[in-house]
């Protein structure tokens, strides 16, 4: 009688049948030709390449549509926001010609220009600068040597 545990047992005769099962296939190994085993090897390959290829097909055509649905929305909404602009821009135009009609009309009081009518505006007097102490020194001469605006 055995005192070893059933599960023992069972992993020892399933060690023991794919051991078996492993000579078998190293017994039968020579028997198959050479470049049986060579295209059988080569199916293997070919299969992962091919799955590969299809998948990254797939992939890049899948791309390729979504990119072109959504060049195709963003075309459409170009194209309305130009006719719209077109509109606002004929509106605009329709509403100055309103505008100068109703100044060319005698009944407006509008005057037309005249040199005469001018106003001319004396320069104001020139103030002294004033300095101030927090400026420095090579705050003036950054000034003098870049002659860019400061801002608009």
């Amino acid at each position: 009688m055995s005192f070893a545990p059933k599960s023992k047992i069972v992993s020892q005769s399933k060690i023991s049948s794919q051991r078996l099962a492993k000579s078998k296939l190293s017994t039968l190994s020579p028997a198959v030709p050479i470049w049986l085993r060579w295209l059988i090897t080569s199916q293997r390959y070919t299969s992962a390449i091919a799955f590969i290829l299809i998948s990254a097909t797939l992939s890049s055509y899948a791309a390729i549509v979504y990119s072109q649905q959504q060049w195709n929305r963003e075309y459409q909404k170009l194209q309305s926001l130009q006719r719209k602009e077109r509109e606002l821009t004929t509106d605009e135009e329709q509403r100055k010609n309103q505008l100068a009609e109703i100044a060319e009309t005698k009944t407006q009081g509008l005057i037309p220009p005249k040199p005469e009518n001018n106003l001319f505006l004396e320069a104001a007097p020139q103030r002294p600068a004033t300095k101030n102490p927090n400026t420095s020194i090579n705050s003036a001469s950054n000034s003098r040597s870049n002659p860019a605006p400061l801002g608009y």
